[in-house]
């Protein structure tokens, strides 16, 4: 309670990669529903997307994340990858985002 968006969203970033970096601005958010088998709800979490800008590019997976790396928009559409609901669209926005106000490439 009392940390702001962007500084949650920095903080995540190092716990979860490894990475530092700053954030730049809150562009999207994501509902997450988590239901049972007979489809009652669980959890409802509100994920918010913010786009950082990264000081370095070398990952390392926090102690809650399976793996960390690095993909191209291109891997994250061809379904390989077990991601979230909205996950690639969030991701396309970002870039999009990226490319305009940052003027990062963006893989």
């Amino acid at each position: 309670m009392g940390e702001k968006i962007e500084a949650a969203a920095v903080r995540e970033l190092w716990e979860e990669a490894g990475i530092e970096g700053t954030a730049h601005k809150v562009f999207t958010a994501v509902d997450a529903f988590d239901r049972d088998e007979e489809g009652k709800l669980l959890h409802h979490h509100v994920l918010v997307a913010v786009l950082c800008a990264p000081a370095s590019t070398e990952l390392t997976a926090g102690d809650d994340a399976l793996e960390a790396r690095w993909c191209t928009l291109d891997e994250l559409e061809q379904g390989k990858l077990t991601l979230s609901l909205g996950v690639i669209e969030v991701a396309r926005q970002g870039a999009d985002l990226a490319r305009r106000e940052l003027r990062e490439p963006i893989l």
